[in-house]
């Protein structure tokens, strides 16, 4: 499967499962996906942004669309633990848990 694809899927995993340790997987939590980002990932805006909207977008997270607040959803943490629980597997929306370091690193390697 084409790289730039694979790591986009690795960003929205790494994203997501740091929303989720944040939030202690509670739909009810509210918090700044940026902040989650800046302290805990370090991906860049331009990589963060789409990771974000994109997770939103399909229903992973919840967002009032002001600033980058958002809760997790339902459908989020089944994700993530489904991930997790199955690291060696993919999904439609990400790609296999085991798969995301390596991933990362690479990505960092195409955009520096």
């Amino acid at each position: 499967m084409n790289t730039i694809i694979n790591f986009k899927k690795a960003q929205r995993l790494a994203l997501l499962k740091e929303l989720y340790n944040a939030c202690e997987a509670s739909p009810s939590v509210r918090m700044d996906a940026l902040k989650v980002n800046e302290i805990n990932l370090k991906l860049k805006f331009e990589d963060f942004q789409p990771a974000y909207y994109y997770l939103a977008d399909e229903g992973f997270t919840g967002y009032n669309g002001s600033g980058f607040n958002v809760n997790i959803t339902h459908k989020g943490i089944k994700a993530v633990e489904t991930a997790l629980g199955t690291p060696h597997q993919a999904t439609g929306d990400f790609v296999a848990a085991n798969d995301v370091d390596l991933l990362l690193r690479q990505g960092f390697q195409i955009y520096e």
